[in-house]
């Protein structure tokens, strides 16, 4: 997503190596991890002991591990002949709750938050969570709730954990009450209206929202 690529260049550039000068790497070390594990790490790092380093495989090695979506920080810095590598994982997701959803119901959103990566135990992206809110954002527009305001709620807790809570303010609809016609001399005003999906309020729209305006 753009977002997210957005966030992934101000990153990368906020992270560039504070050295240039070249070495022959004799051991690489890596600081700052929690969960995972050194070996995930330096099957990522696209540089080995015994070839040199240099500017442009350090921002290799910076965006090799950024792209693993582990980390949410990345900095290299030479202690001799060694390459340190110093990270910062993202927290891990404890909890997703939802409330406020009456209209759209929670089996509906659950597979949206599966596959964007909002699920218990994932890694928590902020970018993927701001993505949701505007889809959902989006989609109560289209059933007629554009007032509908959509809250991400994220609580740090302890061991690098966080409980997301989505709060959902969805408002009231938008509902057709009368469709009126001027200037139509060609084509009768019921002739006009069976060509709106918009209708007026009858028991078969609380199925299908045809009385929604957006």
């Amino acid at each position: 997503m753009r977002l997210r690529r957005v966030l992934f260049a101000v990153a990368l550039s906020l992270s560039a190596p504070v050295f240039a000068t070249p070495f022959v790497v004799h051991h690489i070390q890596v600081q700052g991890l929690q969960r995972v594990s050194s070996a995930t790490v330096m099957h990522a790092i696209p540089l080995h002991v015994g070839e040199t380093y240099n500017a442009e495989e350090g921002n290799r090695i910076i965006a090799a591990l950024f792209h693993t979506g582990f980390f949410s920080d990345v900095r290299l810095k030479r202690v001799d002949d060694t390459l340190v590598v110093n990270v910062v994982e993202r927290p891990t997701i404890d909890s997703v709750s939802i409330t406020g959803n009456k209209s759209i119901k929670a089996t509906q959103l659950k597979p949206v938050l599966k596959k964007l990566g909002i699920v218990v135990g994932y890694t928590f992206d902020p970018s993927e969570l701001h993505s949701i809110v505007l889809g959902l954002q989006q989609q109560y527009q289209l059933m007629g709730r554009s007032a509908a305001v959509v809250i991400p709620e994220v609580k740090q807790l302890s061991r690098n954990r966080v409980a997301i809570h989505i709060v959902i303010k969805e408002g009231i609809a938008s509902i057709v009450r009368g469709i009126h016609f001027s200037g139509n001399h060609a084509f009768s005003d019921r002739e006009l209206r069976d060509q709106f999906k918009l209708t007026t309020p009858s028991i078969f729209t609380w199925f299908n929202h045809n009385d929604r305006y957006s």
